[in-house]
């Protein structure tokens, strides 16, 4: 079961329950599979411009974690069956969890200050 907590995002493709998830060594993975940055991966999520090679460079990497068996066309058949859309939408929960502040600033939160100059964070 996956636990949101630890950043997890429960997805489900047929019959095959599976966990999606973005640590540091997925976001490498998925930065070496597609020779560009998170920042890059990002800016082309909310243009609107990714293409079905990066959608599924992204879902393989969040698999990663839990999933380590399953290869770049296993991770395509996957988002075939369950429906890419909804793939993307687990994909997008992952990273969501795993960069809360970038989800932070979105929502007009502002970036962190350091020091917990703000309350967020330990003083130094």
């Amino acid at each position: 079961m996956a636990n949101p907590h630890r950043g997890e995002v429960a997805f489900k493709a047929g019959e095959r329950e599976l966990k999606l998830s973005f640590s540091a060594n997925a976001m490498c993975e998925l930065e070496d599979a597609l020779d560009m940055g998170i920042p890059e991966v990002g800016q082309l999520m909310q243009a609107g411009r990714l293409r079905v090679k990066h959608a599924r460079a992204l879902f393989w990497a969040a698999l990663r974690d839990h999933h380590s068996d399953i290869d770049m066309i296993g991770a395509g058949k996957l988002m075939t069956e369950a429906g890419i859309q909804k793939s993307m939408d687990a994909v997008a929960g992952a990273l969501a969890a795993a960069l809360p502040d970038a989800e932070e600033e979105k929502k007009g939160g502002g970036p962190r200050k350091p020091g917990g100059q703000d309350g967020t964070g330990p003083a130094a």
